[in-house]
């Protein structure tokens, strides 16, 4: 997997395609050690098993789309983005996931519930979609759309699908065994194609 170290950028870089190619662990062992490099923070535990869900949950979308669709494998996905501080923020905050291509970018996070989703989760990502839209140079042009997986580890699988929206934030439940996913993610990237430079994407100057 071709995690890319990006110090005061970004943690986790790599294509879809290489998803299922690691072990969840190692991954999350990546993203441990990214964390601590951007933030001095140890992460806790909270934090991992955050990560083990998002993690297991984009394997079965993967494994779903190499077997229907490989369109989608060469888009490029960011973990743990680091956005910049205001002055207002106690404290740096991370995107979970950014996928991005050529002239689109869906930036996704997931949250550990069980059947509801309050404004607070919807407005914590409608902030990370308008940082990017407004102060990130290589995204100011772009599409970019917000999605929330909401996911509960469960013996056996991550929960049943319910669908809401909290100011244009879609909101998911997501089953991942077997895969389900909200499939318009990927049908919005359909005409898109990866884009050249991620590294480019990844350091672009943050605009005040």
């Amino acid at each position: 997997m071709s995690f890319k170290n990006l110090p005061h950028y970004s943690d986790c870089v790599c294509q879809l395609k290489d998803i299922l190619d690691y072990d969840t662990d190692f991954i999350v062992e990546g993203m441990k050690r990214y964390h601590v490099i951007n933030s001095g923070i140890e992460p806790n535990q909270s934090n991992i098993n955050a990560w083990k869900d998002e993690i297991n949950s984009l394997k079965a979308i993967v494994a779903s789309l190499r077997r229907t669709n490989k369109t989608y494998l060469d888009l490029h996905i960011v973990f743990e983005y680091k956005m910049p501080k205001y002055q207002y923020d106690e404290s740096f905050i991370f995107a979970d996931v950014i996928i991005v291509s050529n002239n689109k970018i869906a930036l996704v996070e997931f949250k550990q519930r069980d059947h509801t989703i309050g404004k607070m989760f919807a407005a914590e990502v409608a902030k990370y979609r308008n940082r990017l839209r407004k102060h990130h140079l290589k995204s100011k042009d772009k599409q970019i759309k917000a999605f929330m997986v909401l996911t509960k580890e469960d013996d056996e699988c991550f929960y049943e699908p319910i669908c809401t929206k909290f100011n244009g934030i879609k909101c998911k439940y997501i089953q991942v065994s077997p895969p389900v996913f909200p499939y318009e993610l990927f049908e919005w990237f359909k005409d898109s194609e990866p884009i050249d430079d991620i590294t480019e994407w990844v350091k672009s100057y943050w605009l005040f």
